[in-house]
């Protein structure tokens, strides 16, 4: 009923919009044009490497744009067609022998109404194969050669995507983002189709959202380890466009705890691939950052379920007063689990002294209730004094899958700082967090006190931590003091010295170290900093001394050219089983649009982080017009395993009507005993386009995958070619044809599988008025010695400006691809046609 309401408003405001247009039209083409219509309803082309605001949509739909004049393009069409009874399914499968009748409606329209309204529809009432769309080169086969993406406007899981927007309000029904975030409790951010209402002005808005539709959501924690990929998602189907990547940094004292979130976007960050479920990033991740902490991919995307699934939702937000704001959020998934959860939250913001937030949800699952909050307090009293403290608790039974947020956890802290004077400076802070589910505790204390006497700096503090889990437990007692002098207004001595008392485990195992550290500090004039220690470190781990060379730049090396590295040693005492990682990440531009990266990283290992190594070298070309080029060489190693990933990928003109593409990767594993993994892929392809001449256009495109996992004995060699092309004989004579072959080989058993598929089009147009065509195509197993046939004739007549009339007769039809394409039907049809 939804759909039909829809489909009634939105064909009188088409109505009402194109009659104007009618008396403009004179000429249509005929069967060159219904081959990429679908497709064109569908989707719409953007160039890469503009990288505006419009790409900030990290669902992967198209962004948003603002709207002109109303854009309409459709196709309406109603076919008679007789069945005899050779060829002809049975009455299950829908086809009786005598006429059939059937109707197919597309529509695409987007742009202003009445000056006010921006709406965005599309909507196709048949989404099944079409004749000779068996391997469709759209999407198995896609290559346009000048290194565009393509993003679909209007996506929809149903046939109908209708979206009406009014200022920052709408309304829409279709695929969405439910994008409830902001609040950590009661967050919901999936990708679902449904109906979606948003208000919004500046005192509120509110969103309502339902969907009934079989899918189930699916998260990833991946370790980062140095590289840029392969990274392996574990769900099944996942659903195009639905996936959210974010890199995670969380405490390595306290892991319930998130210090660093952000969002990646598809294309600009990382690429994917749905079929082999794998993500490549444009640069590497790291194991952890530059305190230790460790870091991780947080994969979240949604796989088609097998039972459908309704979720109610509901998001409001009001500004009571200048100062005082709050919201509530509902969502209600009626799944087996009947998950439920409600929450309010509030923000008040006194001036710019006192800032407080809270909120609370509560769940329901399987009739099990659970409750979580937080209050969160941030003040500055004066510019001399600042206290920010927070609590959090989470119940043991409290269960939202869509937050970070971990059961059965309490966390609380509180930083603040004392600014007696401009040369004396406090700063102090606490933080504890328990969990009851996985027994553990963990707390730490830090004092630091900061003084300037001249040129001279003084640095001392105090540090606590506390470690308590069911297999380990640590106590740490540092302190440090540090100084620093000034000889010149660019260099810096400075002095440190670092004293550690730990007990591990028992209270007669003591641990005890020490580390004294001089060195040289440099400022240079465009703001780098260079630094050359040397650590004497005396204890009961390790007895040695190490030297270290650093540079640390916040801005760029002149115009062209930017340089931030850091070569380290962290942790509180630089003895070896103490030190976190090395690491090196520099970006510079060697010359305009040409850009060199180099990562690299050593992670030596201790009770928490096993030792390994990584090194990424890669190279961008981006400067020209003509050619676009990127390489990279990543390879890891460590205890157990060995990766490496090698990447190229090119986009050129040779000339202007001449477009080349090539793209390599290559990815190893190793790892100790048989597991072994091997993924490459090989891409070449070119267009030509005549940009003068259109009588002639071709694409053509060569793949080639080799994927071997000797764990579970696979071992596949794929070669996938298609080229096809349109050439204008005459005015009057067009010529289509298109081949593309598979070639599959399993090495360990020696089986292969071959196929191929050519079809061919031929149309003549005697006028403007009246055309003839003949389609015919073959598919052949070639392995087998099978083969399949299919060809029709028909001619176009235009009856009046947008309305056609198709007639013809089909010799032979295919089925399905992927059941031995037995003969669907046969026989003459009759189509009427409305193009528009």
């Amino acid at each position: 009923m939804i759909k039909r309401i829809f489909f009634l408003v939105f064909c009188f405001l088409f109505l009402n919009s194109i009659f104007p247009c009618f008396a403009q039209t004179k000429k249509f083409s005929t069967i060159k044009s219904k081959q990429t219509l679908h497709n064109k309803l569908k989707t719409a082309k953007k160039t890469q490497g503009n990288n505006s605001e419009e790409e900030k949509d990290t669902q992967g739909f198209i962004p948003s744009k603002p709207f002109f004049d109303l854009v309409i393009v459709g196709l309406a069409e109603g076919s008679l067609t007789g069945f005899s009874k050779t060829g002809t399914l049975s009455e299950e499968h829908g086809f009786i022998d005598g006429l059939d009748s059937r109707g197919r409606l597309s529509l695409y329209v987007r742009g202003k109404v009445s000056g006010k309204y921006g709406i965005t529809v599309n909507y196709d009432s048949e989404d099944g194969d079409r004749l000779f769309d068996n391997l469709d080169p759209n999407k198995i086969y896609h290559i346009y050669g000048d290194g565009s993406n393509y993003y679909r406007d209007g996506q929809s899981k149903n046939k109908v995507y209708v979206k009406v927007d009014i200022d920052k309000s709408y309304l829409m029904y279709g695929n969405f983002a439910t994008g409830f975030t902001g609040t950590e409790f009661s967050s919901y951010n999936r990708t679902v189709p449904g109906l979606k209402g948003h208000y919004e002005n500046s005192a509120m808005s509110l969103t309502l959202l339902g969907s009934t539709a079989n899918q189930v959501a699916k998260e990833d924690e991946i370790k980062g380890n140095g590289l840029s990929g392969i990274f392996s998602l574990t769900g099944k189907d996942i659903l195009e466009g639905s996936e959210r990547i974010r890199i995670e940094t969380r405490d390595r004292d306290i892991p319930d705890m998130i210090i660093n979130s952000q969002v990646k976007m598809r294309n600009r960050d990382y690429t994917i691939d749905y079929d082999r479920r794998t993500i490549i990033f444009k640069e590497p991740v790291p194991s952890v950052d530059e305190r230790g902490n460790p870091v991780y991919i947080i994969a979240g995307y949604e796989c088609n379920g097998r039972e459908d699934v309704t979720k109610l939702g509901a998001r409001g937000d009001i500004n009571l007063t200048p100062y005082l704001s709050g919201g509530f959020t509902y969502i209600n998934e009626n799944s087996r689990d009947n998950f439920e959860v409600m929450g309010v939250h509030s923000n008040l913001k006194i001036k710019d002294r006192l800032n407080i937030y809270g909120e609370y949800a509560r769940s329901r699952s399987m009739s099990v209730y659970g409750a979580a909050g937080k209050v969160e307090v941030s003040t500055n009293i004066s510019q001399k004094f600042g206290l920010n403290c927070f609590y959090r608790k989470v119940e043991k039974k409290f269960l939202n899958p869509y937050s970070r947020t971990i059961p059965g956890s309490t966390q609380y802290g509180v930083e603040s700082f004392i600014n007696f004077s401009d040369n004396n400076l406090i700063k102090m802070s606490y933080i504890k967090g328990e969990n009851d589910i996985k027994s553990i505790n963990s707390q730490r204390a830090q004092l630091n006190y900061e003084k300037n006497i001249g040129t001279l700096q003084i640095n001392t503090g105090y540090t606590f931590r506390d470690f308590t889990s069911h297999v380990k437990k640590k106590k740490s007692h540092i302190l440090n003091l540090g100084i620093k002098k000034s000889l010149t207004s660019n260099l810096s001595l400075f002095a440190t010295e670092e004293l550690d008392w730990s007990q591990e485990n028992s209270e007669i195992h003591n641990l005890t170290a020490s580390t004294t550290s001089l060195g040289l500090e440099y400022l240079f004039e465009n703001g780098m900093t260079g630094y050359l220690r040397q650590d004497f470190v005396r204890g009961d781990r390790f007895d040695g001394n190490n030297t270290v060379l650093g540079f640390r730049s916040p801005i760029g090396l002149g115009e062209n050219t930017e340089f931030y590295a850091q070569y380290g040693l962290i942790g509180s005492i630089s003895g070896r089983n103490n030190q976190a990682s090395v690491g090196l990440n520099s970006r510079i531009n060697l010359t305009e649009g040409l850009l060199m990266r180099l990562n690299y990283e050593r992670l030596f290992g201790n009770e928490d982080l096993k030792p390994s190594e990584a090194i990424s070298v890669a190279t961008e070309f981006l400067s020209s017009d003509r050619i676009k080029a990127s390489a990279g060489y990543e390879i890891r190693n460590s205890e157990e395993d060995r990766e490496k990933l090698i990447s190229f990928y090119g986009d050129g003109k040779v000339t202007d009507d001449l477009s080349v593409i090539g793209r390599f990767t290559y990815n190893e594993l190793e790892m100790a005993g048989d597991y072994n993994r091997i993924d490459s892929t090989v891409t070449m392809g070119l267009s030509y386009r005549p940009v003068w001449n259109n009588k002639f256009n071709l694409l053509a495109r060569y793949d080639i995958r080799r994927y071997r996992l000797m764990s579970d004995n696979i071992d596949t060699l794929t070669h996938i070619a298609s080229i096809e092309g349109i050439y204008d004989i005459t005015d009057n004579l067009e010529f289509y044809g298109r081949y593309a072959c598979k070639k599959e080989e399993n090495k360990l058993n020696n089986i292969t599988d071959k196929i191929d598929f050519f079809s061919t089009r031929l149309t003549y147009s005697f006028n403007e008025r009246f055309s003839l065509f003949g389609e015919a195509g073959i598919i052949r197993y070639l392995d087998r010695d099978e083969r399949h046939m299919a060809s029709m004739m028909a001619v176009d007549y235009l009856l009046w400006q947008n309305w056609i009339v198709e007639g013809g007769y089909v010799f032979k039809q295919f089925e399905d691809f992927n059941d031995y394409n037995s003969t669907r039907s046969q026989g003459p049809f009759l189509r009427l046609v409305l193009k528009y």
